[in-house]
């Protein structure tokens, strides 16, 4: 399954619907969640332990003014031609607000 985190934070509840070897893109300002020395950072990691991609687009990186060396490791950095792709190569797709 392919996750697309927008507009939300992870909660139990989506937490709960990860499972191992899913993919997940952190989308607009979540690509904070991606940052080293933050609040998420243990959970992106756990997810990582558990087989899962985690992404965030190039262009939500620029517009929030990261820079790929504050991302966590293993986290990808993806385009939009990218994140197309992965969508056409999850069978289930699901996008949280």
């Amino acid at each position: 399954m392919l996750h697309l985190i927008m507009q939300t934070q992870f909660e139990s509840a989506i937490l709960e619907r990860i499972a191992s070897g899913d993919g997940i893109v952190l989308m607009h300002a979540n690509v904070w969640m991606a940052c080293q020395q933050n609040q998420w950072q243990e959970k992106i990691q756990n997810l990582q332990q558990q087989l899962c991609n985690v992404y965030v687009l190039s262009d939500d990186l620029s517009l929030f003014g990261v820079s790929k060396d504050k991302l966590l490791t293993g986290v990808e950095i993806i385009d939009r031609q990218q994140w197309v792709a992965l969508t056409t190569q999850h069978a289930v797709i699901k996008t949280w607000h």
